[in-house]
């Protein structure tokens, strides 16, 4: 299990009395969630994700690296750039 996803399942499990309590807290799908913890959450759409960080007060920019990328900053197109700025993933 990689970090982001162990820190969402804790969260959860400190939190919530159960994964699909929070699923519905959050307005995300319980398989969605559920199939995420199982599997990571690194095929799971990033607002999705960032909903859920959001929530659990996790802050999504302690784990930027955690997944292996071949993209940098500097790959990124203007248009990815303006997404990323949106949810503070880059300065």
């Amino acid at each position: 299990m990689d970090e982001l996803t162990r820190a969402i399942n804790d969260k959860i499990k400190s939190d919530y009395k159960s994964v699909r309590e929070f699923s519905s807290i959050v307005n995300v799908p319980y398989t969605t969630i559920k199939t995420a913890l199982e599997k990571g959450f690194g095929g799971t759409a990033v607002e999705t994700v960032i909903k859920i960080c959001s929530l659990l007060n996790i802050n999504i920019n302690d784990f930027t690296g955690c997944e292996s990328t071949t993209q940098t900053k500097q790959d990124y197109t203007d248009n990815e750039k303006e997404h990323l700025k949106k949810y503070q993933l880059i300065g």
